[in-house]
């Protein structure tokens, strides 16, 4: 079985981008991804300004979707796929806490997770929208906004500990 998998985060877009002969621009894409075979991921944040990041790991180190600046936006092809599901682009809904500095919060949410990023990369390589993951069930899970500057804050669900 093909496995999905989905980290919403740190994105490497502008070298992912460049390798594939694109230009860097608009990013609006949702995919749906498996979490590990344990129900598990870490949502990952840093706040950096001109380089925030926010990512969801499937286990193990896997990147399954990422997004930031400085990184841009990847989705992982062998694990995540495109999805025509609705995942809200704010924190409404979401019941939790805006995550402290570089914080990585281990969920526990077994199946399918959703995640939607809308933005752009500058030419600059500064990334400026939002991110959103939510379970195959609607559960809110974590939301990211990237300023104009490229600095990331993120909120997460208080199902994700740590």
């Amino acid at each position: 079985m093909r496995g999905l998998a989905l980290i919403v985060g740190v994105a490497v877009l502008a070298g992912t981008a460049a390798a594939r002969g694109e230009a860097a621009g608009a990013v609006d894409r949702t995919v749906t991804c498996a979490t590990s075979a344990s129900g598990t991921f870490h949502v990952e944040y840093a706040p950096y300004e001109r380089d925030g990041w926010f990512a969801v790991d499937g286990g193990l180190g896997i990147a399954l979707v990422e997004v930031g600046s400085g990184r841009g936006f990847v989705v992982s092809p062998t694990r995540c796929r495109t999805t025509n599901a609705r995942v809200a682009l704010t924190r409404n809904g979401i019941r939790g806490r805006w995550l402290v500095y570089e914080s990585q919060p281990f969920c526990n949410v077994p199946g399918l997770v959703v995640a939607h990023v809308r933005g752009v990369v500058h030419e600059n390589n500064t990334f400026t929208g939002q991110a959103a993951v939510r379970t195959s069930k609607g559960v809110r899970i974590a939301y990211a906004t990237f300023d104009r500057d490229g600095t990331a804050k993120a909120y997460v669900s208080r199902r994700c500990a740590g």
